[in-house]
């Protein structure tokens, strides 16, 4: 029997768009968990100089966290726009959530898309500081995590050394954007998705492949 082909979700924790397309990249995981795999990739959207108090880039998301409401009609919550954002102090990286990520998925590969989600609602909905250890716990007890050992986990040198091979990875391919979808059907990759579609428009991309 040949392996099912592997749609690859390359997102980021901190992008907006990504948070947008939560809800269409579940479902296409969802419809056809008969038919693919999946696995995520972190992008490394905010890293080094890039990095710094969310204060400092709080207008730019002021006015486009508006645009990815009215295109994919998720929700900001209030925790986020008049707690994180508003207080402005928190740092604003991707590098502990990508940590995150790439210790989860070890453990629970199906789940990982689930887990991207769960991250960015932390972050966009509740307000939840994704740049403070401790509050990866909760998370990852959600998915029955011990989460003390989770929080061990993901500070771990190899921890980092696993990540940034990932950001190297999405460098390699030149994905500059997020959120972009690929899937790998052999030794063939082709693109699904560069930027935020909505399902239909995703499903469609992924028969044509799956049929050809």
């Amino acid at each position: 029997m040949s392996e099912k082909p592997l749609l690859i979700y390359i997102y980021d924790a901190l992008c907006g768009w990504c948070y947008g397309f939560s809800p269409v990249i579940k479902q296409i995981a969802t419809s056809y968990s008969h038919h693919i795999d999946t696995t995520v990739i972190s992008g490394g959207m905010v890293l080094g100089e890039r990095s710094g108090p969310i204060g400092q880039v709080a207008s730019y998301i002021g006015e486009a966290y508006l645009q990815v409401e009215k295109t994919t009609g998720i929700q900001f919550g209030e925790g986020f726009l008049k707690g994180l954002l508003a207080a402005g102090t928190a740092n604003f990286s991707s590098e502990k959530p990508a940590y995150a990520m790439t210790v989860f998925k070890q453990k629970y590969p199906t789940q990982a898309i689930s887990f991207a989600h769960s991250l960015q609602q932390a972050l966009y909905r509740e307000g939840i500081d994704l740049d403070e250890w401790k509050n990866y716990g909760p998370l990852a007890a959600a998915y029955g995590w011990n989460p003390t050992k989770f929080i061990e986990t993901i500070q771990r040198p190899e921890t980092a050394t696993m990540t940034y091979q990932e950001f190297e990875l999405v460098q390699e391919w030149g994905i500059m954007g997020f959120p972009s979808v690929v899937i790998q059907q052999g030794e063939k990759v082709f693109a699904l998705a560069r930027g935020y579609l909505p399902y239909d428009s995703l499903e469609a991309n992924l028969k044509q492949i799956l049929s050809s």
